[in-house]
């Protein structure tokens, strides 16, 4: 039996208007095609990953937790926590964990946590999960030149890693921005850090960095609502 590696999990939406830009994804992450009909995923239930987003163009910083509620096969239920301020969302996500899905965003289910029950979403078009999502995306922009690959060892969640880090500069909202992400596939959940600093000030314009990870005793499923 083959295990697949999902390179990232759905919180890559909040990538999307940097993923043309960042060519070194496709090095990181397994190689495209179907899945094996035998293939697992290596996430497993009670995985989990929280990340922290800041900076200037954010309305207050965010932390977004991510855990593996279930795991069948390349099937994952995803439980998804997104707090700000004193505001907070949680919704669920059904996929199936293969490199074709994550490239195309597909989430074959999608439920919002309201009283403490699954209310199923139609989230047509990924409209619904764009929504969930908002507070993290990242500013509007592109980058000014194509950013340089370069690996390097860099201080993840779970100890030092080796890294794929692209770098460059950004137009950010009509100002220059110096660009940087990082991704591992030494670590689980890939996606480690990225962040824009606005050339001229050096001011942190947006951040994005995992600052835990691991494995907890997995949770009941949580009911639907009628």
């Amino acid at each position: 039996m083959s295990e697949m590696r999902r390179a990232s999990l759905p919180r890559t939406l909040a990538l999307i208007a940097l993923a043309a830009a960042i060519p070194l994804l496709a090095s990181c992450r397994s190689a495209p095609g179907a899945a094996p009909a035998a293939a697992v995923s290596l996430y497993r239930a009670g995985d989990y990953v929280i990340y922290e987003y800041t900076g200037a163009l954010l309305d207050a910083p965010v932390k977004l937790e991510e855990e593996i509620l279930e795991q069948e096969g390349l099937r994952l239920t995803i439980d998804v926590v997104a707090t700000r301020n004193d505001e907070r969302r949680e919704w669920i996500q059904v996929v199936t964990d293969t490199p074709e899905n994550q490239r195309n965003n597909v989430v074959d289910e999608l439920y919002e946590v309201q009283n403490g029950q699954r209310v199923r979403l139609e989230n047509a078009d990924n409209a619904d999960l764009l929504r969930l999502y908002e507070w993290t995306e990242p500013p509007k922009g592109g980058p000014l030149a194509p950013p340089v690959q370069e690996p390097r060892k860099v201080e993840g969640p779970t100890g030092k890693v080796t890294a794929y880090c692209a770098v460059g500069s950004w137009m950010v909202e009509n100002r220059p921005a110096h660009f940087e992400y990082c991704a591992s596939n030494e670590f689980l959940w890939t996606h480690l850090s990225m962040r824009l600093i606005d050339a001229a000030t050096g001011k942190a314009l947006y951040e994005m960095r995992a600052v835990e990870s691991g494995r907890r005793a997995p949770r009941p499923s949580m009911p639907q609502a009628p």
